[in-house]
């Protein structure tokens, strides 16, 4: 019996997501486990999950509607959003109430 590294499932059938993004995945979970990998004489790592179906299928799911578009959201010209944020690899412009909670 596998656990599922997301959800905590006990099972047989587990399936394994690979993933190398060029990002430290460790900022988002630290359920990643580095994996290295070595590509023309320098070596690298990607990230591994172990996971169930159903996890499997949660994440294609969230795939195909990140691919379509779904969470792009426009640009803000809103003058209270004025202080940049690193998040998720990018900068973020935020208000002072949003910046706030997230240092609670």
């Amino acid at each position: 019996m596998e656990t599922c590294q997301v959800c905590g499932q006990e099972g047989e059938d587990r399936r394994t997501l690979k993933l190398r993004y060029f990002y430290e995945l460790e900022e988002i979970s630290e359920k990643f486990q580095q994996v290295p990998i070595d590509e023309d004489g320098a070596t690298d790592v990607f990230y591994m999950l172990r996971t169930c179906k159903d996890c499997r299928g949660d994440f294609l799911e969230l795939l195909r509607r990140w691919i379509n578009g779904e969470f792009v959201q426009p640009e803000s010209d809103d003058p209270k959003r004025n202080i940049p944020v690193r998040k998720d690899g990018r900068t973020v412009m935020v208000t002072r109430e949003e910046w706030e909670a997230m240092r609670k």
